[in-house]
């Protein structure tokens, strides 16, 4: 248990890690975006001021400080990580609405040059296949159309005898087809970034799953045999390194094989979820192992734990098995009192000085707490049993 949390800890470290860089790479792209837009801004100034523009320069500085504000707004939440409650922790639809309203705007401004500019208008409509909402699906091709709109408006009202009739219908139609066929794309890659990411979550869950069965046992609910023999190989090699105690209990249910054969198999299951039960109870120390070893055995690891100490912890799960009745009702009602035999053994003490002593020393005390007539704990040593 103690290694797993270890893990999850280091996991932990890592997407934050991942999610840390992330962040900066947004907070980078933001101060480029506001770099942009400087210039974007003085260009914008320096046209409506030598240029006979349709608007005023008021207006245009009133829409350049509410830009202004977007883009402190956006280098905000980037900074103080405020992104990451959105869907999209690249806010792309706001910036997107930002990028196409400049566009549109330089169109309005400079529209000796709106060919030039629509091309900038089809760079920002294409991010729309990334991270926008359904909304921003519909809204972003509309405003981009509406802006040439106006900016042909605008160079009609400009420069009337430059203005060819023809050639700006034939360019507004072509954008227009141009976006909306830009907005079911998009919205053919929003269902399929959907899709594909409820199948991630689905596949992760899976692995989640099997994870987890693969490491506990099926009927009980405890850790299985395969994940005690890896969590033994650790702590032992952890014991082994810092030079501690490490305590094993083997459990045996007594009489478990006379109890299917009178009772039938579903009741025996049902012993052994009992059983299983009352152990996890008591068996919560963080780092401890619990686990169902095979059949009717259970196998406890207790890490920096001594003999005694195992061996106290011993007597009190058989006591409170030996006050527990076990209540079963189907085809028959029954109530069990069932009992245990206990082996203990402990690294680094009465000799026991390697991984495979350690589980064989306590199986020993099992079986002589078995042969001596059940229902006892009995603690190896070399010489004498406790």
């Amino acid at each position: 248990m103690a290694i797993t949390n270890h893990s999850t800890l280091s996991d932990e470290a890592l997407r934050l890690q991942r999610q840390e860089r992330r962040q900066q790479k947004r907070i980078n792209r933001a101060a480029i975006g506001f770099v942009i837009f400087f210039v974007g801004w003085v260009v914008v100034i320096l046209s409506t001021i030598f240029y006979k523009s349709s608007l005023d320069l008021s207006y245009v500085l009133g829409c350049i400080s509410i830009s202004f504000i977007v883009q402190i707004v956006l280098f905000y939440l980037f900074k103080t990580n405020k992104n990451l409650k959105f869907n999209d922790p690249n806010l792309t639809t706001l910036q997107l609405f930002n990028a196409i309203f400049w566009v549109s705007l330089a169109m309005i401004l400079m529209p000796q040059i709106k060919g030039i500019i629509v091309f900038f208008s089809f760079v920002c409509l294409l991010y729309s296949v990334f991270h926008t909402s359904k909304l921003a699906l519909y809204l972003l091709p509309v405003t981009s159309i509406i802006g040439l709109a106006l900016a042909d408006v605008s160079f009609y009202l400009k420069y009337p005898e430059d203005f060819s009739f023809q050639y700006e219908v034939i360019e507004f139609m072509v954008f227009s087809l141009s976006t909306v066929w830009i907005s079911v794309i998009a919205n053919f890659s929003s269902k399929l970034r959907t899709k594909l990411q409820q199948q991630r979550q689905e596949i992760l869950k899976t692995n989640e799953l099997l994870a987890i069965q693969s490491k506990h046992d099926a009927l009980t609910g405890l850790k299985n045999r395969r994940y005690f023999d890896e969590q033994f190989t650790i702590e032992y090699k952890r014991a082994s390194r810092n030079n501690n105690a490490l305590s094993m209990i083997m459990i045996d249910l007594d009489n478990f094989k006379s109890i299917n054969d009178l009772y039938g198999h579903d009741l025996g299951d049902g012993c052994l979820k009992y059983i299983a039960n009352l152990l996890a109870e008591e068996v919560n120390r963080t780092g401890d192992i619990l686990a169902r070893y095979g059949g009717e055995e259970f196998v406890i690891l207790l890490p920096n734990t001594s003999g005694e100490q195992a061996f106290k912890l011993a007597l009190q799960l058989k006591d409170k098995i030996n006050q527990c009745l076990y209540h079963y009702e189907n085809s028959v009602d029954v109530n069990l009192k069932l009992t245990a035999s206990f082996g203990v053994s402990c690294y680094n003490e009465n000799n026991v000085t390697s991984q495979s002593e350690l589980l064989i020393t306590a199986d020993k005390a099992l079986y002589l707490s078995k042969s001596s007539g059940r229902n006892q704990v009995k603690m190896y040593h070399p010489n004498q049993v406790h």
